[in-house]
């Protein structure tokens, strides 16, 4: 999986390669989700414009399984 650009303003892309990304869920550092999408995709644009700046947590899943990463909001 690859996040891009991480830190943003505005969106990270998530994609995967050969794997289909079926759900993204975003928390912020004391651990409520603030988002949950299922996109059924190789690529995905998740949106940040609404959250403020700041450190999160992506749990991104696929078929194969779940990773964890950390994004960052300027």
């Amino acid at each position: 999986l690859v996040t891009y650009p991480n830190p943003t303003n505005t969106r990270w892309n998530i994609s995967a390669k050969n794997q289909i990304i079926t759900n993204i869920e975003v928390y912020n550092i004391l651990g409520k989700m603030l988002l949950n999408l299922q996109p059924n995709t190789l690529s995905v644009n998740v949106d940040a414009l609404n959250l403020t700046t700041g450190v999160y947590i992506s749990k991104i899943s696929t078929k194969l399984g779940t990773v964890t990463q950390k994004l960052i909001k300027q």
